[in-house]
């Protein structure tokens, strides 16, 4: 058994994830017969992703449902209906997840390779599928959710891989003389890891089948504990706080702003953290309005890859959990 779904399935400071992820299941139902026994055992991250994004889907405002064994959404809503599938990033040969670089420098190195490396296989293996070629999903976009388990902390640092992988493209921004922010970007060839792959996932002949790669840093147990906590599922006795860095909604801004909340003093969005990167190259393209409330990535005429943000937006947080019982 997991060792986090034993936490989980018995702390008292979980009660309100225990709750809202019951609830969620029993909403969504056992969609395969081995649901349950992965979220136990060897699936964990990708069961609790699956069972999140339901969630969030659902929140949204979409129908939620699903076809065959494959992909594992079909949604409509808001004027259009896509398809969605669902897959992780791991670490490398089932080992349990390695703790992150201390250095700063060899922590560059790690996003711009292994975690790379890691995100661009799990999105690649995808394409093998040749999902478009399903009748139920013919004709309408196709969209990868992936969410990154391959280090301890790694899935803070998902957006900055995830932007510079799929469009081969670095953003960096520098401030002029007048004070004012200038964004600029390099291509990028390619990603050196445990073994070298090529940037520019977008530009893959067989990536035009796919309309938007989707991501989240909080597709976790925290999520769905601040969930309940805020809506006072078995919340006695539980005190939440959450912290982290967000984004700060000014255009020469250079660095996220930290935050920090008690859970339940503002009412926290399923979708907030959610992120769509929009593939130039789409034979059917996602327009944004397609998905709400959400990140939008995009590339626009001038070669930048420009961002659309809702005006909270957690790069990366931590929820602290308290218990008096």
């Amino acid at each position: 058994m997991d060792e986090r779904f034993k936490v989980v399935a018995e702390a008292p400071g979980y009660a309100p994830a225990r709750a809202t992820m019951r609830a969620a299941f029993a909403r969504m139902g056992e969609r395969d017969a081995n649901f349950v026994e992965q979220l136990q055992t060897t699936g964990f991250d990708a069961r609790v992703s699956e069972l999140y994004l339901f969630a969030a889907f659902e929140a949204a405002g979409f129908d939620v449902g699903r076809e065959g064994d494959a992909p594992d959404f079909l949604l409509s809503g808001h004027g259009h209906e896509w398809t969605v599938e669902a897959t992780t990033a791991n670490p490398s040969g089932g080992e349990p997840p390695p703790p992150l670089p201390d250095d700063p420098e060899a922590l560059r190195a790690y996003i711009d390779g292994e975690l790379v490396v890691r995100l661009g296989s799990a999105l690649y293996s995808k394409l093998g599928k040749r999902y478009w070629e399903l009748p139920h999903v013919a004709g309408k976009p196709l969209v990868l959710a992936i969410q990154n388990f391959s280090s301890e902390e790694a899935q803070q640092f998902a957006d900055t891989a995830l932007v510079d992988y799929l469009y081969g493209r670095r953003t960096f921004g520098e401030v002029n003389a007048d004070g004012h922010l200038e964004v600029r970007n390099a291509e990028i060839s390619k990603h050196v890891g445990s073994k070298t792959i090529p940037s520019n996932f977008f530009s893959i002949p067989d990536a035009r089948h796919v309309s938007a790669v989707l991501w989240t840093n909080s597709g976790t147990t925290a999520k769905f504990a601040r969930m309940g906590f805020q809506q006072g599922l078995d919340s006695s006795g539980i005190h939440m706080i959450r912290q982290g860095q967000r984004f700060v909604m000014n255009p020469d801004a250079t660095e996220p702003a930290p935050f920090r909340y008690e859970v339940g003093s503002r009412i926290e969005p399923w979708g907030e953290s959610l992120v769509m990167a929009h593939n130039p190259n789409a034979d059917l393209p996602l327009p944004l309005e397609a998905f709400p409330g959400i990140v939008h990535h995009e590339l626009i005429p001038s070669g930048l890859v420009e961002a659309t943000l809702p005006r909270f937006h957690a790069f990366r947080s931590r929820t602290i959990i308290v218990a008096s019982h």
